[in-house]
């Protein structure tokens, strides 16, 4: 090898440690414009506060295009041509010619190239991802390279996981004065609660954006660091700080309370269990199988003893359960129920009773049980477009109107009508209505009307849309957008375009809000489907079937030492979990480099390793 080539290689192990390590810690807030195509389709605002992606995404794709530039100049090498031949290169290839052709057919291009706000998954981010992927899978040819890129991992792991165990222990360090400047930056407002740094999540988040990540991040990485920890010589220190590492991701999987998680690492340890247990009945006969079987056994039992200890993850594994079994015995838990339009009146069921908006007079009943009381109208200061406002009371005594904290009826001489109701637990829900010429009309938050009555095409979970905190809801209108996108898709990150936001009745009954958007599908493969088409998806899939089919054939085969077999089958762990854990979630830019990266590192140790 040159000195040139040991130059760059060098430089692509930097690169990968720094995308496994530092990448996924980043957290600063940024004011970031959002994308011409998104205002007046989906977003109001023409700018967000960015504190977990935005920064992610701009120096993952510096250091692509440093990785791609390396990689040009290795063009004409015979052993990197004979690589493009290989199924590892040329399906993550054509993945990314169909991406990039659904990117260019796409009428959303500032989305399908850039990615959306607050995702950033466009074709050039994927573009990263596949490059990272091969890199790894070119890089990793020795023991200290693979040394290397693990220690990134290890490093990326504890960074996050300590950020993740401090908030499950009570000492957030998003709370911390020091912590919230350097996060806030120049944005820091000492004159407001927390430097003006408000974040509603309550479960552990980390660094990676939401607690979603965090399952993911870690189905993906506690089967890896337990496994390999478990193989390694027991007299070698990195053993106990493997498992260690380990340990530390499991306070942050418990803690983030993501079921998701929970079903990846599950299915990545039942699966390299089983593998193990195979390989030890064939090398060492059926008593050597009693090892890995008692692991399983004694992590299994200790997973129960925990999930018991977890009110909020029981009763979401509860409300999963009663989901499949009887749906119909699961509670709706928002307050505004459903809608009706009736004429010139618009009736909005609450869990209290019919809130009617009479449109046509101006009047707003409030009805239960076949009682319906006319509520008094007070005046209050109307919102921008409109010319009068009201707040509704039971009586002249200003009594509220049953289960509402507050409320406001805007209205205009041009027929608009926004009705906004308070629970006092959630957010102010929206209701926007037209009413013309004696007719009542919704709209959705854009002023455009909306038919409520047309049926809204779905596919599958009938019953069951609040299956996964209401996921099936999303997959069953998601699914049919998917299958009329067979060779190419709506464009990369392109999904909140196709999904079909003017469903205001199936988002208001299954969601608790008209208006929410829904902008991801939560389920990599179904997203995947919609953004760059099915054939992209049947890509992917095959590459990882490919992948897993080419460890159990590695594992099966290799006699060298039980440590890098537990790295092959650890690694086979983590994909196996994150591939399990993305059925109920997405691929985001904290985690997505990291998959990749370790992807393309499983690809390579399949192989015989220089020393």
């Amino acid at each position: 090898m040159n000195k040139k080539t040991d130059k760059m290689n060098w430089f692509r192990g930097v690169i990968l440690f720094l995308c496994l390590s530092v990448i996924p810690c980043i957290v600063k807030v940024s004011a970031v414009a959002t994308r011409a195509s998104e205002q007046g389709r989906v977003r109001s605002a023409t700018g967000i506060a960015d504190a977990f992606s935005y920064n992610k995404m701009c120096w993952l794709l510096i250091l692509g295009v440093v990785l791609l530039g390396y990689s040009l100049m290795e063009f004409g090498d015979y052993k990197f041509k004979t690589r493009l031949k290989r199924p590892t290169f040329w399906i993550p290839a054509a993945f990314l010619a169909i991406s990039l052709v659904s990117a260019l057919f796409s009428p959303f291009k500032d989305v399908s190239f850039n990615g959306a706000s607050e995702r950033y998954e466009g074709f050039w981010m994927w573009s990263a991802y596949i490059l990272f992927f091969a890199t790894a899978l070119y890089y990793t040819n020795n023991r200290s390279r693979l040394y290397l890129l693990l220690c990134g991992l290890a490093l990326g792991a504890v960074l996050v996981g300590g950020v993740g165990a401090l908030q499950f222990f009570g000492l957030n360090p998003y709370e911390n004065p020091i912590f919230v400047k350097n996060v806030m930056g120049k944005y820091y407002d000492a004159a407001k609660p927390n430097g003006g740094l408000s974040i509603a999540f309550t479960s552990v988040f980390a660094t990676l954006y939401n607690p979603n990540c965090v399952g993911i991040y870690t189905a993906m990485l506690c089967p890896f660091f337990l496994i390999a920890g478990i193989a390694a010589p027991v007299k070698k220190w990195y053993k106990y700080g493997l498992l260690a590492i380990f340990v530390l991701l499991l306070i942050n999987l418990f803690g983030c309370e993501s079921v998701g998680g929970l079903l990846g690492l599950a299915a990545g340890l039942s699966f390299c269990a089983l593998a193990a247990i195979i390989y030890f009945i064939k090398k060492y006969g059926k008593k050597a199988a009693a090892v890995p079987l008692g692991i399983v056994i004694v992590f299994a039992v200790s997973a129960v003893i925990v999930l018991n200890g977890n009110s909020k993850l029981k009763q979401k594994i509860d409300v999963i359960n009663a989901a499949l079994s009887d749906p119909d015995s699961i509670e709706n838990p928002f307050f505004f129920e459903d809608l009706k339009i009736e004429g010139s009146n618009a009736v909005i069921v609450t869990k209290e009773g019919n809130i009617i908006i009479d449109g046509a007079e101006t009047e707003v009943f409030f009805e239960k049980d076949g009682e319906k009381t006319k509520l008094v109208l007070a005046d209050a200061e109307p919102e921008s477009g409109y010319d009068k406002a009201f707040v509704c009371y039971r009586s002249e005594k200003r009594n509220p109107v049953p289960g509402l904290v507050k409320n406001k009826l805007n209205v205009s001489s041009s027929g608009k009508i926004k009705f906004t109701g308070g629970d006092g637990v959630r957010t102010e829900t929206n209701f926007f209505f037209n009413v013309s010429s004696g007719k009542m009309t919704a709209l959705d938050m854009f002023g455009n009307a909306v038919d409520i009555d047309k049926e809204v095409k779905s596919i599958g979970f009938e019953g069951m849309e609040r299956l996964g905190s209401n996921r099936g809801y999303i997959w069953s209108r998601s699914l049919p957008v998917a299958f009329k996108n067979i060779i190419i898709g709506a464009g990369p990150d392109c999904f909140v375009f196709e999904f079909p936001q003017n469903d205001l009745l199936g988002k208001l009954r299954f969601l608790g809000n008209p208006n929410v958007v829904i902008d991801k599908a939560h389920n990599f493969y179904i997203q995947t489907a919609v953004d760059t088409g099915l054939l992209s998806l049947l890509l992917l899939i095959a590459l990882f079937v490919i992948y897993i089919i080419d460890t159990l054939k590695a594992v099966f085969k290799d006699e060298t030492d039980n440590f890098m077999l537990g790295i092959r089958l650890g690694i086979m762990g983590g994909v196996i979990g994150y591939l399990a854990c993305v059925s109920t979630t997405d691929s985001v830019v904290s985690v997505s480099p990291v998959f990749w990266i370790l992807l393309g590192i499983g690809f390579a140790v399949n192989k015989p390793l220089e020393i």
